[in-house]
């Protein structure tokens, strides 16, 4: 009799691993996939790629799969791998949308602008409504200085969805780079409205208020974003140029050596510390300054002119 029941049960645990195996073939390994997402929004990224794999055994053809594989890969920062296995998505699945999405945006990263800007049209032309294709085409085409298409790209992503603050921010980004400055002060604001704390918004408003000369208004942009990241050098020396501006080069001269203590390797700010101590006839301090920023950036030949001049001058004093 209990030899019985052993055989019942295992021919019962038998079947039942057949049952789990057929639905899982049946569905094409769904249910392995959603496991997989499950753990990929956990921050469990390779456990989500064994998961896929697994989905893989079951239909080496799911596309979907070999995609959130190349998601899993890139989170984990394996870009080239992340690469061959998108390539794999879409070359079993031509119209996955996603998948050239994703595609486009490794080949961002990769700075291979044309591929990138393809694999988005291509996503596009599948799926006209993906805001999120839209928006780093945009920044694809901000960066190979496409600005007119690059408004174009963002203006879409908006009409889609109107409230992300990554466009909106960039949108101002590209506006102001084509030399419309007061719509790029729009587009900031309504980033900020968005998400108000955030420090390089709070930065670009007020290089573009500087831009316009309106200089209170830049002052107290650039406190925002001090009082949002105090560590922000880059905040720091540009308040420092706006204050340089108004002729206070002592003060000016303070934001330029704070930007420093913060970021000792910050080429502009030692340009901007040696123009303040020239200003101040400083010039022995100025030269040694101007030094530091040509030694960390040697294209700087506006303040290249500058030292030869003072080492002329007042290379003595």
């Amino acid at each position: 009799m209990m030899n019985l029941k052993i055989v019942i049960l295992l021919v019962f645990f038998i079947s039942f691993c057949f049952l789990v195996v057929d639905a899982l073939e049946n569905s094409g390994g769904e249910d392995l996939i959603a496991e997989g997402h499950s753990l990929f929004r956990q921050g469990d990224y390779q456990d989500a790629i064994e998961k896929y794999q697994a989905a893989l055994v079951i239909n080496p053809d799911n596309a979907i799969a070999w995609n959130a594989m190349g998601v899993s890969q890139k989170a984990l920062g394996n870009i080239n791998e992340s690469l061959d296995l998108y390539q794999k998505a879409v070359a079993i699945d031509p119209n996955l949308a996603i998948a050239w999405s994703n595609l486009g945006n490794v080949y961002q990263i990769l700075n291979d602008y044309n591929q990138s800007l393809a694999a988005y049209d291509r996503s596009l032309e599948i799926d006209p409504n993906s805001y999120l294709c839209w928006y780093n085409k945009g920044t694809v085409l901000n960066l190979t200085g496409e600005f007119i298409t690059a408004i174009d790209a963002f203006e879409q992503s908006i009409d889609l969805k109107d409230d992300y603050p990554d466009t909106w921010y960039n949108y101002g980004i590209v506006l102001n780079s084509s030399g419309r400055t007061h719509d790029a002060i729009d587009a900031y604001q309504k980033a900020i409205e968005l998400r108000p704390r955030h420090s390089g918004t709070w930065i670009n408003l007020g290089l573009a208020y500087h831009k316009t000369d309106k200089i209170p208004e830049a002052l107290a942009a650039y406190d925002e974003a001090i009082n949002i990241s105090p560590d922000n050098a880059l905040a720091w020396n540009d308040k420092g140029s706006v204050i340089f501006d108004q002729k206070d080069f002592e003060m000016a001269l303070s934001y330029f050596e704070k930007a420093i203590e913060l970021d000792p390797d910050y080429a502009t700010a030692w340009a901007n510390k040696g123009s303040a101590l020239y200003s101040l006839k400083r010039y022995s301090e100025a030269i040694a300054a101007l030094e530091e920023a040509l030694k960390l950036n040697p294209e700087m030949e506006y303040y290249r002119g500058l030292l030869e001049r003072t080492q002329q001058r007042f290379g003595g004093t």
